[in-house]
């Protein structure tokens, strides 16, 4: 009682920071960093699903208006077979563009399901650390005041 108010002890409130900043920079290295560049490489591995899927659909529009260019110069009787395989292409067309969509779909339901899943355990696991380690900090400092006395 030296002049210090309220009996505070700056060295066990260092040392408690200092042990704070560990545990806050290995929980940032351990779990958020890994985890988010986990997440970036998903993202981006989605990404580069999705415009591979788009280059496609624009590669069948480019040959689709091609074909229609071809069949425009054509007599009448390649109006005929035109008319039909336009039906015919853009019967496909919608079927790939259905299917790509229905895949799309899918893989980012998947993604978002297992990222949910990977965030939970993370999460869980996460919160018995935590748990286990107030537990360990409070049997310390209870050891502590025991020693003193």
């Amino acid at each position: 009682m030296s002049g210090i108010p309220l009996n505070i002890d700056w060295q066990q409130i260092l040392l408690h920071f200092f042990n704070f900043a560990l545990l806050a920079a290995g929980l940032y290295f351990l779990l958020y960093a890994p985890v988010k560049k986990f997440m970036d490489k998903r993202t981006a591995e989605y990404e580069a699903m999705n415009k591979e899927a788009e280059d496609k659909l624009q590669e069948a529009k480019d040959i689709k208006a091609t074909y229609e260019q071809q069949l425009a110069n054509a007599s009448d009787e390649i109006r005929v077979k035109k008319n039909e395989a336009d039906k015919k292409a853009q019967d496909s067309a919608l079927t790939i563009i259905s299917s790509a969509q229905e895949k799309a779909d899918k893989i980012l339901a998947d993604a978002k399901d297992s990222a949910e899943l990977e965030r939970k355990k993370i999460i869980d696991s996460a919160k018995t650390d935590i748990a286990q380690l107030a537990a360990e900090a409070a049997e310390k400092v209870v050891k502590k005041a025991l020693d003193k006395e």
